[in-house]
């Protein structure tokens, strides 16, 4: 008795040219991990660490002091010189929860990615963002003294691990994708 079964190839070559394709094209997986990675960054400066995990330097008395002060406003005082109930609140609450590199949320906001077909980056465009990743003297005469407070991942310390699993759920999205016959 002889069993014979005719397999067509189609299907499973369709599979493998759309395969052939998308692997050819990898600026989506790009795309997803420069928009990937900014929102790990926007994370680290929530938790006040580096990429690696890493705690930031808390703010100097001096500069907390300074949020404070702002966040109570120009008339937070009396006329006797103490604070108004209100501004006294702000100002607690100011001094208390006061975190580096969120006075404003500019830097934070200013993270932001370009991608290609082999590639993808983020940084910042803010003049101040390189004095607080790298640290530094700064202020009238340099007499200031910035902690390094690194936001970005650097070429020095390689890949934090955070990174490598972006990269790593970027590729297996983009693969499943082609293998379900989608794909981005």
């Amino acid at each position: 008795m002889r069993i014979s079964i005719d397999l067509d190839a189609g299907p499973v070559l369709r599979t493998l040219q759309r395969l052939e394709d998308k692997l050819s094209n990898l600026a989506p997986v790009f795309r997803g991990i420069g928009a990937d990675a900014v929102a790990e960054a926007q994370l680290r400066f929530r938790e006040s660490r580096d990429p690696y995990g890493v705690a930031w330097k808390p703010l100097s008395f001096a500069s907390r002091l300074a949020r404070a002060r702002r966040a109570a406003g120009k008339k937070a005082t009396k006329k006797d010189g103490t604070l108004k109930a209100a501004a006294g609140r702000r100002f607690v609450g100011a001094f208390s929860t006061a975190k580096p590199l969120l006075d404003t949320g500019r830097l934070r906001n200013s993270v932001t990615f370009r991608s290609g077909a082999d590639f993808a980056e983020i940084g910042t465009n803010v003049a101040y963002g390189a004095i607080h990743q790298f640290g530094g003297k700064a202020g009238r005469g340099r007499r200031t003294t910035i902690p390094a407070r690194t936001f970005l991942a650097t070429k020095q310390r390689g890949l934090p691990r955070e990174y490598a699993e972006i990269i790593r759920e970027q590729i297996t999205l983009h693969l499943r994708g082609t293998l379900a016959g989608g794909g981005r």
